[in-house]
């Protein structure tokens, strides 16, 4: 257990509002746009050797695009949680 002192000021309530916003909405929305761009690209609109190498390493770089979304909506999730609990337990200042 982590001991000392315990604070959550405004700026930290707001930042982490401001990306759990951003994780939820622009910035999630983003990489699910690229993602079906990505999708999007086939041998029958796209070829050629560095399309193939494309084809190759897409679902990879899909995966982790998948991954780090999920990875920062649970981020964003724990931030607004964390500055809650800090200010319920009366550490606003």
């Amino acid at each position: 257990m982590v001991t000392g002192n315990v604070r959550s000021s405004e700026l930290s309530v707001t930042t982490a509002a401001q990306m759990a916003s951003t994780v939820e909405g622009s910035l999630n929305q983003a990489i699910t746009d690229f993602i079906t761009q990505g999708d999007t690209l086939t041998p029958e609109n796209f070829d050629g050797p560095s399309a193939h190498l494309f084809y190759e390493e897409w679902p990879q770089y899909k995966t982790t695009l998948t991954t780090a979304v999920a990875q920062l909506t649970d981020l964003a999730a724990d931030l607004k949680l964390i500055n809650a609990e800090i200010q319920a337990a009366g550490g606003n200042v």
